[in-house]
């Protein structure tokens, strides 16, 4: 039904073997199709509202991207009505705009268009502002290998990555809660052995040991067969 984040991981794991450091950012490039979603469940079915030919896709910055096409009113509703657009079937990104209309909290500094990762029980985008990023340069290169347009990347940036935090959404209260290391805890109470092996780690409040031990939570979310669909 919806993407599985263990699916994108091996996929996001064959492209990292490859790539690095954002290097060239604000050029605009353009892909020969881009599929937008106006609602969770189209993305879950990953059936688009509509498709998008020859959009250009601006990269500002490995987690502000950016939309447009010649015609002024398809670029307005890209930017106003999507939930989310996706550029082949792994790279995805949500509109923050559609973000901040549904959700409080940690969102207000988001910008445009920012990487979005999700499966049929949980959806988090990473965000950091500007410099290169795992994230970012996994999409720049997902964005290449799908469009065959030039991104700019390079071997430098992937431990930064690392370092750029996740941001759950919470779709019970409507709520982004940035994944720090004291709401990762509260995650893990569901899983004892898991925030045992992580308060045991000797820099479990590091940014890229947060992200490590979120995703444990993502992939143990994701088979416990008691935790509900998001929808």
């Amino acid at each position: 039904m919806a993407m599985k984040l263990r699916q994108a991981a091996l996929r996001a794991a064959i492209v990292l073997a490859a790539v690095a450091a954002f290097a060239g950012r604000g050029a605009a490039q353009t892909a020969d199709t881009l599929c937008v979603y106006r609602s969770w469940q189209s993305i879950f079915n990953q059936r688009a509202d509509t498709v998008v030919v020859n959009p250009k896709i601006e990269v500002r910055s490995p987690y502000d991207y950016d939309f447009s096409t010649a015609d002024k009113r398809v670029t307005r509703s890209l930017r106003q009505r999507s939930v989310a657009v996706a550029i082949g079937d792994s790279t995805w990104l949500i509109s923050s705009n559609w973000i901040k209309a549904n959700f409080k909290g940690d969102c207000s500094h988001f910008s445009r268009f920012v990487p979005l990762f999700f499966s049929a029980k949980v959806a988090f985008v990473q965000w950091l502002r500007g410099g290169p990023t795992f994230g970012g340069v996994m999409l720049n290169m997902m964005v290449g290998l799908v469009t065959g347009m030039d991104t700019g990347v390079g071997m430098g940036g992937m431990y930064n990555g690392a370092t750029a935090p996740f941001y759950h959404l919470d779709f019970a209260t409507h709520t982004v809660h940035k994944v720090d290391s004291d709401y990762l805890i509260g995650l893990l109470d569901a899983y004892p052995d898991l925030l045992r092996r992580y308060t045991m780690m000797k820099d479990y409040q590091s940014t890229p040991m947060v992200n490590s031990y979120f995703m444990e939570y993502v992939d143990r979310l994701n088979s416990d067969p008691s935790v509900p669909y998001l929808f």
